[in-house]
């Protein structure tokens, strides 16, 4: 009654990699990249009467990333720059630049799933290129604080 099902809400594999850099005049410049295979779809799949329902979990269409076949669910990449302003004994003011998702990945959430005739065999799932997303479209975000 209860099948032992791919966990499904976390991709499989998921690599983030960041990088920082100290620039001239005491700036900082930072990036980061994120790349994980699809989540896997998890639903209750009925067929025929009401009570042929089983739990059932298939595996996400992805995307290629810049080269390679449909393997990553989502693809991010991000970079900053931040210049820290010394005003007084131990007081900071800070401008931070943000670019989140700098390449303006599609990285969509929701799928059209279709579980087939008897719910379990044969499912096909495909993009809802019109529902949510993983990650914000291309952002630019500034701020400004200050540290004490």
């Amino acid at each position: 009654d209860y099948p032992f099902l791919q966990s499904s809400g976390v991709s499989k594999h998921r690599r983030v990699a960041t990088g920082i850099i100290d620039g001239p005049g005491g700036m900082t410049y930072s990036a980061k990249a994120i790349l994980s295979t699809p989540v896997p779809i998890s639903d209750i799949a009925c067929y025929g009467a009401a009570s042929h329902c089983n739990p059932a979990v298939q595996p996400a269409p992805g995307a290629s990333f810049l080269f390679g076949g449909s393997i990553f669910g989502t693809r991010e990449i991000d970079f900053a720059v931040d210049k820290d302003f010394d005003l007084t004994a131990g007081v900071h003011m800070y401008l931070r630049a943000d670019i989140l998702n700098a390449f303006n990945f599609k990285n969509y959430s929701d799928y059209n799933v279709n579980w087939g005739s008897n719910g379990v065999y044969m499912p096909t799932a495909m993009l809802n290129k019109t529902g949510n997303m993983f990650t914000v479209p291309r952002t630019i975000k500034l701020t400004l604080g200050v540290k004490f």
